[in-house]
């Protein structure tokens, strides 16, 4: 018997949160939308989320300081005027926040606002038998992933 399973193969690189940030915005503006950008957009905008509510920790810390001049140095004022707002937010009200905006305006929401507005429906007793069943054995199916 012959075993036809094709393994992916993946790699981790060390990027800033402005790398991210720049990665996720240029997947969002490709015309169409591509499969490829929107599992970029899929991996990468939760990690904005994590970084942004501080429930991520960085792999780890250069200690350097940039030439006045530089590239980078001339980036740290964009970056800190860049940060995620939902940092200063408690996880649950941000959740909260999401499935508001959700509810008003659901083409304007990202891949992480809706799975955060899902959460927030399954915590508080806003979804069906069939569909909390269905939030369940997905949640189950990508933890273990």
């Amino acid at each position: 018997m012959t075993n036809n399973i094709k393994a992916i193969t993946k790699y981790r690189p060390s990027l800033t949160a402005s790398n991210i940030q720049w990665i996720v915005e240029t997947a969002k503006n490709t015309h169409p939308l591509t499969p490829e950008a929107y599992s970029v957009i899929a991996v990468l905008d939760p990690f904005l989320t994590k970084i942004g509510n501080n429930t991520l920790t960085p792999a780890y810390r250069i200690n350097t300081k940039p030439k006045a001049n530089s590239l980078e140095a001339l980036g740290e004022g964009l970056e800190s005027s860049k940060a995620v707002t939902a940092g200063t937010l408690e996880k649950t009200a941000y959740w909260e926040q999401c499935y508001n905006k959700y509810l008003l305006a659901p083409a304007s929401c990202t891949l992480t606002e809706i799975a955060n507005a899902q959460e927030h429906r399954y915590l508080n007793g806003l979804m069906g038998k069939e569909e909390m069943a269905e939030f369940e054995r997905q949640e189950f199916t990508d933890f273990n992933q």
